[in-house]
């Protein structure tokens, strides 16, 4: 995209402001999904499996609870 939005290599096939702006667009909706994968796998599914994990130790009577 850098290469061709420059002017001075592309001349008068120079990417025009409206397919920039829609790449910069595109760029961010990827950027903010991983980002929300990246939250979904290792922080919601991580305190989950942890909660279920000391869930099954006290039920099973294995942890005490103070």
């Amino acid at each position: 995209m850098m290469f061709t939005s420059n002017r001075y290599l592309m001349g008068e096939f120079v990417n025009p402001l409206w397919l920039k702006s829609l790449a910069w667009l595109v760029a961010i909706i990827i950027v903010g999904l991983n980002v929300w994968l990246l939250y979904k796998v290792f922080w919601v599914d991580w305190v989950s499996s942890f909660k279920l994990l000391r869930m099954d130790l006290v039920k099973n009577n294995l942890v005490y609870l103070s």
